[in-house]
């Protein structure tokens, strides 16, 4: 009984958000009106800032800090015959404790750890809204420990993480900006891999601003990430930004930065769409979690 009224509870709570969300929509179509919403040149610039890679020691049970040049030149060559596979992955971290026994955290994060990311056999695993709630069991997988360097041991709320195989990974980096902001805003992480045949590819794991009134910070985030790549790494290294974009109509596609492709349409050509959250979302729960 409790069960079942805590749901209704939920429900309800979901569905005034939906009030809600009509009547963010509305402040922002005033506020774009009254040109209130212009670009802020704080918000469109950033750099990447290199930070080292973390591989686990057998001999100190502990992850230490590993930065490129310190790995030996033989792990990049061992792989120069195989394809690079990447892959992208939101965790869907809930933040709500009245939610948690339908969200199921625990269960799903076990189910991520042991199930999903490692049978995906990835170079390259990019991971969204991952948190310290989250990170340390990650961190305890024998799959992670042996094959993997990652790219941080302590992350924001919601954070984006990468994991990259021994012989692919080269340079990290973190994005950094003004601390003014005022969205959430989501550092990206940057990370240079080798893959193979002498090119090298960045991979920017990002999870840009959610919510369809906010598309106008979303393209901000990309336009500022985009130029923090291009000022750190040289033209014949190929780029790729991957990660939970957040939108939510293809009108959104005149955002994407000149020069990518959007290789969800590359890959998926007999399917329509490749939206983020449908508006309005068809489950409630995507208000409280996107």
């Amino acid at each position: 009984m409790w069960y079942y009224l805590k749901y209704k509870l939920y429900t309800l709570a979901c569905y005034g958000l939906f009030f809600l969300d009509a009547l963010m929509r509305s402040i922002h179509h005033i506020k774009r009106k009254f040109s209130i919403f212009k670009s802020n040149p704080l918000m469109s610039s950033s750099k990447l800032v290199q930070i080292p890679w973390y591989s686990f020691d057998r001999d100190k049970n502990n992850w230490i800090p590993q930065s490129y040049v310190e790995k030996s030149k033989s792990l990049i060559s061992e792989s120069e015959s195989r394809e690079l596979r990447i892959a992208t992955f939101n965790i869907l971290t809930n933040e709500f404790s009245f939610v948690d026994e339908i969200v199921c955290n625990a269960y799903r994060f076990a189910y991520i750890n042991k199930q999903i990311l490692p049978n995906l056999d990835a170079d390259v695993i990019c991971l969204n809204e991952v948190t310290n709630e989250y990170l340390p069991l990650l961190l305890t997988q024998e799959w992670v420990r042996r094959n993997y360097y990652i790219s941080s041991l302590d992350i924001a709320s919601k954070g984006n993480l990468i994991l990259s195989k021994r012989d692919k990974c080269k340079r990290l980096f973190i994005e950094r900006f003004d601390e003014s902001l005022s969205h959430r805003a989501r550092p990206a992480v940057v990370a240079e891999c080798s893959a193979g045949a002498g090119v090298d590819l960045a991979i920017a794991s990002v999870h840009l601003t959610a919510v369809i009134y906010n598309s106008h910070f979303r393209k901000i985030e990309l336009e500022r990430l985009h130029s923090a790549i291009e000022a750190t790494f040289s033209q014949s290294t190929s780029r790729l930004i991957i990660g939970d974009m957040n939108m939510h109509s293809e009108t959104e596609n005149n955002i994407i930065p000149s020069g990518y492709r959007d290789v969800w349409k590359e890959l998926h050509k007999s399917i329509e769409t490749g939206i983020t959250v449908r508006d309005p979302p068809a489950l409630p729960v995507t208000l409280f979690l996107a």
